[in-house]
């Protein structure tokens, strides 16, 4: 078990590293084991080799991604926290090529704790709003997310292929 202030301290350092595109300070958070999984995307890594590989490939679309935390709450062994992100499209999603644009939308994530490191994140946020907000078509982007998932499920950097 953590304390608050522990928990506190890891997932706000984890997102502080994540702002700098910064995956290996980001996964000296994690525990061995960490996996991310991308709700939206329908996206899992299944520990922090694939995680890692897709943070990069995130970062190569969003390089300037950046999140707000806005409130937190506490379990013995779990995080949640909520807040805003930021992120413009500037590298191709799969097939779908960079609009250059941004977007700003509201996020959810749920971390479990184990031997008082992140053991995974559960990343929330409304596809419908990102894709609309970047001027890109959510069907276009359901798609290539099915085919990529389809094609290649244990190879998450090759998102940006």
């Amino acid at each position: 078990m953590s304390d608050r202030k522990h928990l506190q301290t890891l997932v706000e350092g984890y997102a502080r590293a994540k702002c700098r595109a910064d995956v290996d300070g980001a996964l000296a958070f994690c525990h061995p084991d960490f996996r991310l999984e991308t709700i939206s995307f329908a996206l899992a890594s299944r520990d922090r080799v694939e995680t890692a590989a897709h943070l990069h490939a995130f970062f190569q679309i969003f390089p300037d991604y950046h999140a707000t935390l806005e409130t937190m709450t506490y379990a013995p062994r779990a995080v949640g926290c909520w807040g805003t992100v930021r992120m413009t499209m500037r590298g191709d999603l799969l097939t779908i090529p960079a609009t250059g644009r941004t977007a700003t939308l509201p996020f959810f994530s749920a971390f479990a704790i184990a031997e008082t490191l992140l053991l995974e994140e559960r990343f929330f946020f409304d596809l419908a709003t990102l894709c609309d907000q970047l001027g890109i078509a959510l069907p276009a982007v359901r798609e290539a997310l099915r085919l990529f998932r389809e094609s290649a499920p244990a190879t998450p950097a090759a998102m940006t292929a």
